[in-house]
């Protein structure tokens, strides 16, 4: 039986669903963020490696904070469309 359409500021388990998917879809950009800036201090030569090494830069900071930021929205743009 399919679930009916969530009304206005409702979510249905359509919609968290969805909401949960995205939030996969939104990590993989924010992954690559992460690990190229952990590949770059890396690969410099006379680099030790330290724990320091895989602290998140500013950057990937960045990059959290918009993912956090984006899938807020998401579920925000869920719970208030019709």
């Amino acid at each position: 039986m399919a679930e009916k359409p969530s009304q206005q500021f409702e979510l249905n388990k359509t919609d968290v669903g969805q909401w949960q998917r995205n939030l996969i879809k939104f990590v993989v950009p924010l992954a690559l963020v992460y690990l190229t800036s952990v590949i770059a201090t890396l690969s410099v030569s006379t680099n030790i490696v330290e724990f320091s090494d895989f602290v998140p830069n500013n950057i990937a900071v960045g990059a959290i904070a918009l993912y956090a930021l984006n899938g807020l929205y998401d579920l925000l743009n869920k719970f208030v469309s019709k």
